[in-house]
């Protein structure tokens, strides 16, 4: 006989896949006829952006493109010259078991560029970049509250209060703004290269809606008219966006921001670029997150027919709150020369190895500087950065690590180098809730009385109330009558048979 069963429906998301693909782009490109001709590469940058991602029949796409610029040194001069190129990126991936209704997130990052000197007039560039991938599906699940009264049943009913991942919701939106130089800086000549990193300074519930506060930091290094060396410039422009949050809380729920496309324009006044446009094409995927309390099932016995019990789990988060693991970057870099001037200084990072008790980042810093001799050089490093602190839950995007102001010093034949660096880390860890989905009574299977002592006496260890009462087939109620008072471990304990 099947035990009628009250249930009560929640709906949350669960991760199904998630990968991490990786692509090398190169391409061989031409000085344009107005540059002069190579000397030396100094330094090569460059950026991903996301544009489309799609989720057909168990097959992943995810289609971008690549921002690459080198920086040189003219055969004719000390000035710094550059070559921009750009090339399109496309990862494919087949995600089996996954269905087109399903959810597809990503994030992209640049792990390593370069450039070669192939002739003084032809160079390669390649980038490798990767795509982080993680699918979610909505599912319903259908918990049993409690059974129907039925003689000699016993039911075991927990509360808890979970945390689930409510949904993903995606917005696109566009950041366009002016960036002044700070008064008494001299006007702009050339714009040499460009970075932008996006940060999520706070997320407010205001309703049924996020309110999102960000800030945009914009490097820039450009030349005057005035100085062959280059000019290091940062602007911080604030932003703000409203954003679904699939009945979460917002305190709750982790924001990845990628970006689309960048376009700067410098703007000339009357003396000369004092300003840039920036245009900056984002979308912010919000992973929705809710507490809610859930009553269910948790086991059941008879006295009196054999119980059998079929069990199912939903997937629910512990630790629901993000977690932003901190390091310090410290490197003394020697150099071939002893450096006069530090002109620019960048930092980067593509998607952190999660270990058992944190994270290790690779740093790419790469640095330009003036020497004594009045020649411009550069050169670069990576260094390892472990983050101790939390672990990765799998259930979320990875992002890569945010770097504060960078502080960089000339010394004898090295460059000092002090940065903070900060990690944002879901670490919040899933776990499966086992819950009774059915119960069925054996009506030709009953439990015969004779083979069960009326009374039974065993030393209390470390079982509960509850498991006690289901192995000896007594009920609690009768267990807590036939011993009033507390009794700890160790103490006698009687159980009474259960009629």
């Amino acid at each position: 006989m099947e035990v009628n069963l009250k249930r009560e429906a929640i709906q949350y998301c669960t991760p199904v896949y998630s990968d991490t693909l990786i692509r090398e782009e190169s391409l061989e490109t031409v000085v344009s006829d107005t540059l002069p001709d190579i000397a030396r590469i100094l330094d090569a940058d460059a950026a991903v952006y996301l544009r489309t991602k799609t989720l057909q029949q168990g097959k992943v796409r995810i289609e971008g493109s690549i921002r690459g610029t080198v920086l040189y040194i003219g055969e004719d001069s000390e000035r710094l010259q550059k070559i921009e190129t750009e090339l399109p990126v496309t990862f494919t991936a087949d995600a089996d078991g996954t269905e087109d209704a399903d959810v597809l997130a990503a994030n992209v990052c640049v792990s390593s560029v370069d450039a070669k000197l192939l002739n003084p007039r032809k160079i390669l560039f390649r980038a490798s970049v990767c795509a982080a991938v993680v699918i979610y599906r909505s599912v319903t699940a259908s918990l049993p509250a409690e059974a129907e009264p039925t003689a000699g049943l016993y039911t075991l009913t927990d509360t808890k209060t979970v945390s689930f991942l409510a949904g993903v919701e995606e917005k696109s939106f566009l950041v366009s703004d002016e960036a002044e130089l700070p008064a008494g800086c001299p006007p702009m000549e050339k714009l040499l290269c460009y970075s932008h990193t996006e940060t999520v300074d706070e997320l407010k519930q205001v309703g049924g809606k996020m309110i999102l506060q960000g800030t945009v930091r914009l490097d820039t290094l450009y030349l005057t008219a005035a100085d062959d060396a280059p000019q290091h410039q940062t602007f911080r422009i604030p932003f703000s966006q409203i954003l679904d949050i699939s009945n979460g809380k917002a305190e709750l729920s982790t924001v990845i921001l990628t970006s689309g496309g960048c376009y700067l324009e410098p703007l000339s006044g009357s003396d000369g670029i004092t300003s840039l446009h920036l245009e900056l094409h984002l979308c912010a995927q919000t992973l929705c997150r809710s507490e809610t309390e859930i009553r269910y099932i948790a086991d059941a016995y008879s006295l009196k027919n054999v119980c059998r019990l079929e069990t199912d789990s939903v997937c629910t988060l512990c630790v629901p709150r993000p977690t932003v693991l901190r390091q310090s970057l410290r490197e003394t870099m020697e150099t071939p020369e002893t450096p006069k001037e530090i002109l620019y200084t960048r930092v980067t990072a593509a998607f952190p190895v999660c270990t058992e008790k944190g994270a290790t980042e690779n740093v790419c810093v790469r640095v330009l500087f003036r020497t004594q001799r009045g020649s411009i050089s550069a050169m670069n490093r990576v260094v390892p950065l472990t983050f101790e602190g939390g672990a990765a839950s799998g259930t979320s995007l990875p992002e890569t690590a945010r770097f504060g102001d960078i502080y960089a010093a000339a010394g004898e034949n090295a460059v000092e180098l002090r940065c903070p660096v900060e990690l944002p880390l879901d670490a919040s860890d899933s776990a499966e809730l086992t819950y009774v989905s059915a119960m069925e009574l054996e009506e030709d299977d009953a439990a015969e009385e004779t083979e069960r002592p009326s009374l039974i006496v065993i030393r209390l260890g470390t079982d509960s109330l509850w498991s006690i009462a289901k192995k000896y087939g007594s009920t609690c109620e009768l267990i807590e009558s036939a011993n009033p008072g507390t009794v700890n471990p160790g103490d006698l304990l009687l159980i009474p048979h259960g009629r």
